[in-house]
């Protein structure tokens, strides 16, 4: 069984915004039924998540370094 069925996840959407110097990746993920630590929260929660990613800091850590071409 797939992490996707153990979680009971039905849909994820990306959206992923380039801004040069940054990538902003937004993530929303629909779920069947809640995990059994959050069933007693509002089911109305924020579904959504958001990562920042600075390219610079990104390509640094990786030694390769920005193509000009």
């Amino acid at each position: 069984m797939g992490l996707r069925q153990k979680l009971d996840i039905t849909d994820v959407k990306l959206d992923i915004e380039y801004f040069g110097t940054n990538v902003k990746v937004m993530m929303e993920v629909e779920k069947k039924r809640l995990f059994h630590f959050d069933k007693n929260q509002d089911k109305n929660q924020d579904k959504n998540q958001e990562f920042v990613f600075a390219l610079d800091r990104l390509h640094a850590n990786t030694g390769r370094s920005r193509s000009t071409s």
